[in-house]
């Protein structure tokens, strides 16, 4: 039984899985896990997500191969696509507030196309990559630049990593009930950009409220009870997405980690994949991440990664979830 759709499972492939997934070779693991997701969604008890963020990733790497992983996957999706980050978020707080129902439809969209179904598609997804990847190395220069100079080997310990988290936390829950407050008080709220040498990009909460009042009408009265139940039930309740952002980026923190572009796609992956689905395939050191937050127990979402062992049980678990009746 799926969180959010009975008889079915639904599974998030991390890049490195789906590019060998497309390049699998005869008998090998990954060939046989081919064979069970293609078998899984045939018989309609899989679900295999489409995504933005593979776009983004495998936009500048081998394009003959990044349009292989596109058409597979999208294939593999039968158009369910995930949701961008900030319109899930609005839509889970909105809905919330509302005290809406919320299933599949809450974190997903329909795709009627593969993003790299022309070479105009492929180079947008191109300079959207190129650009992000400048973001993220002008954003981080500096704080990597501090992470080298202050880097320790000993760990903070779980008191001091749970600190962390709630720093990070309370961060993000400020930020938002600020501007619903100041929406509910006055209608309106203060806007904060980000600047960088080359562009301005809205602030993220500034994304969340804008969607909240142009697309979700929200009310005075309506943005009190969110900033009440930001501050009653928490990130984690109200925002998932949110939470497993600040956990991740809290285990970047906590391990003085130089921060790459590859991270913050990984972030944006598993904000809205750990949430939602109910099985992840991601790599060994976010899975150790997720769980050392145990992300895995509180959303019921397991996590495997590309280890022998952990795809081994990883095709255990398909061949369950396909073959066991009355699932």
């Amino acid at each position: 039984m799926g969180k959010y759709i009975p008889h079915k499972e639904i599974i998030y492939l991390d890049q490195f899985a789906l590019s060998r997934l497309v390049d699998s070779e005869p008998g090998s693991i990954w060939e046989k896990l081919n064979d069970l997701l293609q078998e899984g969604v045939e018989m309609g008890r899989i679900v295999v997500p489409y995504a933005n963020d593979h776009l983004i990733e495998s936009s500048t790497s081998d394009i003959g191969k990044a349009v292989k992983e596109d058409a597979f996957l999208f294939e593999l999706s039968k158009g369910v696509m995930l949701e961008i980050e900030p319109e899930i978020a609005a839509r889970l707080l909105i809905y919330k507030v509302r005290n809406q129902r919320f299933g599949l439809g809450a974190f997903t969209t329909s795709a009627t196309h593969n993003g790299f179904n022309s070479k105009e598609e492929i180079a947008r997804y191109a300079g959207l990559r190129q650009q992000f990847d400048k973001m993220v190395d002008e954003g981080t220069g500096m704080l990597n630049m501090l992470r080298d100079a202050t880097r320790v080997s000993k760990g903070q310990g779980k008191k001091g990593e749970k600190t962390s988290l709630e720093i990070i936390v309370a961060m993000y829950e400020k930020h938002l009930r600020t501007r619903l407050k100041k929406i509910s008080r006055y209608g309106f709220y203060d806007k904060e950009g980000i600047k960088f040498s080359f562009i301005q990009i809205p602030f993220w909460a500034d994304t969340i409220m804008d969607l909240l009042i142009e697309k979700y009408r929200i009310t005075k009265d309506e943005a009190r009870k969110a900033e009440n139940l930001l501050g009653k039930e928490g990130l984690i309740n109200t925002m998932p997405t949110h939470y497993v952002r600040a956990v991740l980026e809290t285990m970047m923190m906590i391990k003085h980690q130089k921060e790459k572009v590859n991270d913050h796609i990984d972030i944006i992956r598993l904000s809205t994949a750990i949430p939602f689905c109910d099985i992840v395939l991601t790599d060994k050191i976010r899975q150790y991440d997720a769980k050392n937050f145990k992300l895995h127990s509180y959303f019921k979402t397991e996590i495997y990664s590309g280890t022998a062992e952990q795809l081994n049980m990883f095709a255990n678990r398909l061949s369950e979830i396909i073959h066991t009746s009355g699932h």
